[in-house]
């Protein structure tokens, strides 16, 4: 191979190491819980659901909690009255899917806290608010 050929390789293959993923997808589900919750919101840049302010938070949230790389381990078995929290995120060509159950010294939903919370609030609301009279 040229040098010239040699440097293009070298220069594609800077410009794919350096490159960053953008678009944002993110689907999370919330369920169980005393009362059989279930909530979920999808939201994604592609699609006009996520605005720009969110998903540079979005970004910046999966980022903080590490979520691509973030060690899940086995959800374990569902704890009665208890929360199951499923997210999957895809950033670019990342993609991945993180289920966990809520409970007493949780450390991995400890460490998605942050990211399940700005989730939680852009979830739709659980029942409707009807005012009293």
């Amino acid at each position: 191979m040229s040098s010239t050929g040699q440097e293009a390789d070298s220069a594609l293959a800077e410009a794919l190491a350096n490159a960053t993923d953008t678009e944002l997808y993110v689907s999370f589900t919330k369920s169980g819980g005393i009362a059989g919750i279930h909530t979920e919101v999808t939201l994604s840049d592609h699609d006009g659901t996520l605005t720009e302010e969110d998903a540079v938070e979005l970004g910046e949230l999966l980022d903080e909690v590490d979520f691509f790389n973030v060690e899940a381990g086995d959800p374990g078995k569902p704890i009665t009255d208890g929360f199951r929290f499923v997210i999957t995120a895809a950033r670019g060509r990342r993609h991945r899917t993180i289920t966990t159950e809520s409970g007493v010294g949780n450390e991995l939903l400890a460490k998605l806290g942050p990211l399940v919370g700005w989730l939680e609030d852009r979830a739709p609301a659980q029942r409707p608010e009807v005012p009293l009279n």
